[in-house]
């Protein structure tokens, strides 16, 4: 089951990933421009701790050594990780705030990448593959494609944290984002889909299995 969702963004904004990354007004989605400052709001994110669980489970069952990162955003999730577990990270997306990252050198490397579009990933049985709140990004065609595409590039290990899974919360928090939209007088802006679990694990059965599953994250492992 899935439903629409909506933001109080307005049109100009929703899903303009640059102007997010450029603009301070928008912080958490901002992407400093001086290193120290980057480093600071790096330094200040703290982990779900069921998502840290999860990885101190993967790293010692598989040996995890290298984090590969899609649609990384502003990084925090990954740096945490790549620090937490001494992990090679690598990180990427579409914007043009990742030529900042690169040049901050904190990363063992940066990159542009479309997944939208084919892309290519130098991973092997060590490496985990990190999914982080992409699920408002895409379509359900799309989100397919894309776990089809890291099934032919031998991923054999992903972790998926979905922005919203489909509860009785995240049900009313919509119908609360339409009421005030509808008393402020503007139009809710979609802003993609709430899917719930059966929902998601259908973007991937063909070639993941999900492995374990909470609503900050779910492991998935490579069909045999």
């Amino acid at each position: 089951m899935k439903i629409k969702n909506y933001t109080i963004f307005n049109h100009n904004n929703t899903k303009n990933w640059n102007k997010l990354r450029d603009s301070i007004e928008f912080t958490s989605y901002f992407v400093p421009r001086l290193k120290k400052d980057y480093i600071s709001k790096l330094n200040d994110f703290k982990i779900n701790l069921n998502v840290e669980n999860d990885f101190t489970n993967l790293i010692k069952k598989h040996s995890i050594n290298k984090l590969v990162s899609l649609c990384s955003g502003s990084c925090q999730v990954e740096f945490y990780l790549m620090n937490k577990f001494n992990l090679k990270c690598h990180v990427s997306d579409t914007t043009e705030s990742m030529q900042r990252v690169k040049k901050f050198n904190i990363f063992d490397s940066v990159s542009i990448i479309d997944v939208s579009k084919p892309f290519k990933l130098n991973v092997d049985n060590n490496t985990i593959v990190l999914l982080s709140r992409i699920d408002t990004e895409f379509d359900d065609d799309q989100l397919k494609n894309i776990f089809r595409t890291l099934n032919f590039l031998e991923v054999k290990i992903i972790y998926f944290i979905p922005a919203e899974i489909l509860n009785t919360k995240s049900f009313l928090v919509n119908i609360k984002i339409i009421i005030k939209c509808f008393l402020y007088f503007r139009k809710p802006v979609s802003w993609g889909k709430i899917r719930s679990y059966s929902s998601f694990e259908g973007l991937w059965k063909k070639y993941y299995k999900t492995n374990s599953k909470n609503i900050f994250g779910l492991t998935l492992l490579k069909n045999d």
